[in-house]
Formats: structure tokens, sequence, C-alpha cells
């Protein structure tokens, strides 16, 4: 449809601080795009990844009114603080990311030890280069890895990329891998998850 619907924003009364017009759109946009991972048929998906999308576009969101603030200094303290106190940013989240070591982490789901086996946090905060299992995304985020130094956060359909920072990290930790004790080495396809490459294909529609 291309008719224009009410702004979910224009039932706010209160007066918007100087800048809000210059993101409304942009914020609308992402509500949009929201309504329509919400709405979109999960056919030939296992549940946990109808939600991907969805999460991937709340940090999206998130991150564009982040950095906006603290990294290109766009906007005001003001309309800043007036995002968060309206829950149009996510509280949680921008918090989170000033804490070191959460600098890019994906979704505070990631980082709730009561949401994964074992009291854990979710695989996507363990470095690439770290991991014993094989790569694949997060089954609750969709996230390959927003640990620090991984560049990401690196989602579902950027394995190629994921394989790739796992690769040149091992090489850079392992020091090239020269080795002695008669072990066979590692080959890269040793870290690709066949099942997951399987469903890549058709998830890169999503």
């Amino acid at each position: 449809q291309s008719h224009r619907t009410m702004s979910k924003y224009a039932w706010m009364k209160k007066k918007k601080p100087r800048g809000w017009e210059l993101i409304e759109d942009s914020l609308e946009e992402y509500e949009a795009k929201m309504k329509e991972a919400v709405a979109d048929p999960h056919e030939g998906r296992r549940k946990c990844e109808s939600n991907w999308m969805v999460h991937r576009i709340h940090y999206e969101k998130n991150r564009f009114m982040y950095d906006l603030h603290y990294k290109e200094k766009k906007i005001s303290k003001e309309l800043y603080q007036f995002l968060i106190d309206n829950k149009i940013a996510d509280p949680g989240l921008h918090s989170k990311w000033k804490k070191p070591g959460y600098e890019t982490v994906c979704s505070l789901q990631s980082v709730r030890t009561g949401d994964h086996n074992f009291a854990t946090t979710s695989i996507c905060r363990v470095p690439l280069a770290k991991r014993q299992d094989r790569v694949g995304p997060c089954q609750a985020t969709g996230c390959i890895s927003c640990a620090s130094g991984d560049g990401g956060p690196i989602w579902w359909d950027e394995f190629d990329k994921a394989m790739e920072v796992a690769k040149k990290k091992k090489k850079k930790e392992g020091g090239g891998g020269g080795g002695g004790g008669g072990k066979r080495g590692r080959d890269d396809s040793d870290d690709e998850d066949p099942e997951f490459a399987e469903r890549l294909k058709r998830l890169k529609g999503m």
C-alpha cells in the first residue's frame, strides 16, 4: 500500500525538541519495516527464525539514534533524552552499549543468562576466533557475532563475512599455524555448519 498512515508519534502531545523533524521520517521507515517483519508469513522457517528480522530492525533503529547523538553529534542531548524518556529508543540497549565489551551487542536478549542454556550468554557474544563449535547464528536473535572486535553485529545473512572474520582472527592469534604435534591442520571448512549453510540460501530471501 502506498497510502501514508498517521504517524506513530502523532498522538504525542508533548512539544518535540529541536531536530525532531530531521529524524521523524527515518523513524517512520523503521516502524514500517518492523510492521512488515512482524506480519511476514513464516512458512518454511523455524519458529525462532521468524523473529530474526524483528531483532535486527530493532537494533538498526536504535543504533541510528545512538550514533546520531554520540558519534555524529547531529542531534542534541535534549532530543536524545526525549527519545529515551518516551521509549522511542530502547533505554536498556543504549545503556548497555556504553559499557566496555558491549559496544555492539545485538540485543539485550543475547546477554540475559536466563534465556540461554546453562545460564550463559548467547553464542553470538563469543568471539568468532574462539568458537569451538561451528559458526552459526544465535537461535533467538539471528546474530552470528556481536562480540567486541569482530566488527559486528554480523547477521545470519552475512555468513561469508563471519567466516572471513573467523579465518583472519585465527590466523592472527595462531601465528599462521605452522605446526608440530602431528595433528591435522584445521581447515576453514571445519567451522562451517552444513545445515545452516543450506538453510542460509533460503533465509537470504527474508
